[in-house]
């Protein structure tokens, strides 16, 4: 059971936790996409839906500063680095104001 002890503590945790869920859900496209008959069922596009809306915000973004094509693993790459980097410092943000 987790206690929180003040309101700033839980948004961060709950934060945390969805931005778990959202490198869950990366992981398990990937492992999916390795097998021929995940890629083709409806979970798999569901999936697929929900993890590359991130991406392909950046995608854009990214085309707006630059006039020269992205790579689409570039964006991949940046999405993945800030949600572990997010991760870490939210944790460490609860962590410190918890003791």
């Amino acid at each position: 059971m987790i206690f929180v002890t003040n309101l700033f503590n839980l948004l961060m945790l709950i934060l945390r936790w969805i931005i778990e869920f959202y490198l869950f859900l990366t992981a398990l496209r990937l492992a999916m996409s390795l097998s021929a008959s995940c890629r083709r069922s409806f979970y798999y596009g569901q999936i697929k839906l929900l993890t590359d809306s991130f991406p392909k915000l950046i995608g854009n973004y990214l085309a707006k500063l630059r006039k020269a094509p992205i790579q689409p693993w570039l964006c991949w790459v940046i999405v993945i680095t800030a949600a572990f980097l997010l991760r870490q410092i939210l944790l460490s943000m609860v962590l410190v104001k918890a003791s």
